[in-house]
C-alpha cells in the first residue's frame, strides 16, 4: 500500500509538474509576445522621433522661406514706395510751377492794366479833348 500512495503521490506531482510546465511555456509564449510588442513600440517611437525631427526641418526651412518672400516683398513694397514719391513729387512740383506762372501771369496783367490806367489818367487832359470833340460834334 505505500508503494501505491507513493506511486499515487509521485502521478500527482507528475500532473502538478506538466501542468507547471504548460504554465511556464505560456509565460514564456507571454514574455516573447511583450518583447516582439516592446520592440514594435520603439521601433514606433524612433520613427516618430525620426518623423519629428523632419518636420522640424521642414518647419525650419519653410520659416527661413517665408522670411524671405517677406524680405522680397518688403523690398517690391520700398521700391513701390519709392516710385510713388517721386511720381507724387513730379506731379506736385508740376503743379506748383503751373500755379507760379499762373499767378505771375495775373501779375504781369494787373501791373499792365495799372500802367495803363495811370497812362489814361496821367494823360487826363488828351482824354479830356477826345471826349469834348466827340460832344461837340
Amino acid at each position: 500500500m505505500e508503494g501505491v500512495a507513493l506511486e499515487t503521490k509521485v502521478l500527482e506531482h507528475d500532473e502538478k509538474l506538466k501542468k507547471v510546465d504548460i504554465e511556464l511555456e505560456n509565460h514564456r509564449e507571454q514574455l516573447l509576445q511583450l518583447h516582439d510588442n516592446d520592440k514594435k513600440f520603439q521601433e514606433e517611437v524612433s520613427n516618430l522621433k525620426t518623423d519629428l525631427a523632419k518636420l522640424r526641418t521642414g518647419q525650419s526651412e519653410l520659416e527661413l522661406t517665408v522670411l524671405k518672400g517677406n524680405e522680397g516683398t518688403r523690398e517690391l513694397i520700398q521700391e513701390n514706395k519709392e516710385i510713388t514719391n517721386k511720381l507724387l513729387n513730379h506731379v506736385l512740383g508740376t503743379s506748383e510751377q503751373e500755379l507760379q506762372a499762373e499767378i505771375h501771369q495775373k501779375k504781369q496783367a494787373w501791373e499792365l492794366l495799372g500802367k495803363v490806367s495811370a497812362a489814361v489818367v496821367g494823360s487826363g487832359g488828351l482824354l479830356y479833348l477826345i471826349v469834348e470833340a466827340f460832344i461837340t460834334k
